[in-house]
């Protein structure tokens, strides 16, 4: 679905009906719904044509039936994000039951001593990873995008404040995430896309413009990078894999932001392989070819 299609009256109507059923309905209920419509509808409710032809690029040893698919996967997935989403409360105390896994306790020490950088993609169910620093002790600031819906944004929002995280609108960060990095606190970013002003990397072997500013900040305070990875396990259980920290050079250079922005989108390459059905991908990762 467009953005500029988001505000209309039949979305926010849509929208509160279909909330009200899945608050209603069991998680595990809710997200067999939510994935199956998702799929079924994948065409109406997702960018598909921007999700294929992203994974074409991205997978050019895809087959175009493979891409058809994968895409549905994806939109699948979305399905079961919004019920994991609409019931996020469930997956509160997951650390101590077993429903939050992690794999990197060493990086959730460093977070706890001081303030780490984690930037992740739009993979899994990016929504959970807050709740998850917040229960291993991690004072952690998130950046998000507002959504062009009025009613959906408020209604998300007070979903995401239950992980105990802040949550900061991205045009509005810049003093809160200087804020939070001064105070010892950690940011988390979620920065897979193409951005107009960002730097130029390879990312998936293609010319790329990645935000710079998670780099800049490590630059800036001194503080590492970790890449933050997921699995969603049986029983609507996540498994959380934190990557081996990335620090800015001792020594500054010219070219230190671009080299480890670099960095990040290697890693968040490598991850998004894993998995590319989940990686959430409707917006376009690389321009067309400009017409000769």
């Amino acid at each position: 679905m467009k953005r500029r299609e988001m505000s209309r009256a039949w979305v926010t109507v849509l929208f509160r009906i279909c909330w009200t059923v899945l608050r209603c309905l069991p998680l595990p209920a809710a997200a067999v719904l939510t994935s199956w419509a998702m799929r079924t509808f994948a065409e109406n409710f997702t960018r598909q044509d921007l999700i294929r032809d992203n994974l074409a690029k991205a997978f050019p040893s895809m087959s175009a039936d493979e891409v058809r698919k994968t895409a549905h996967a994806v939109a699948g997935n979305l399905g079961v994000i919004a019920a994991e989403l609409c019931h996020i409360e469930d997956f509160r105390g997951g650390t101590r039951n077993g429903r939050l896994i992690v794999t990197g306790e060493e990086q959730l020490a460093l977070a706890r001593a001081g303030p780490v950088v984690f930037v992740g993609p739009h993979q899994w169910n990016w929504e959970i990873a807050p709740l998850f620093y917040c229960e291993h002790g991690v004072r952690v600031t998130t950046i998000y995008s507002r959504f062009a819906n009025d009613l959906m944004d408020r209604t998300i929002l007070k979903q995401r404040l239950k992980t105990g995280a802040k949550y900061v609108e991205k045009r509005k960060a810049v003093r809160a995430m200087m804020t939070a990095l001064q105070n010892g606190e950690s940011l988390a970013f979620v920065i897979d896309q193409r951005v107009k002003s960002g730097l130029k990397v390879k990312f998936f072997g293609k010319d790329f413009l990645m935000t710079g500013v998670p780099a800049r900040l490590a630059i800036r305070f001194r503080c590492p990078i970790v890449l933050m990875d997921m699995q969603r396990l049986a029983g609507h259980r996540f498994q959380f894999i934190l990557g081996d920290p990335i620090y800015p050079p001792e020594q500054s250079g010219p070219d230190d932001e671009r080299q480890l922005t670099q960095d990040i989108a290697t890693g968040l390459e490598a991850i998004i392989r894993r998995s590319p059905e989940t990686w959430f991908c409707n917006k376009r990762r690389w321009p067309e070819p400009e017409a000769a």
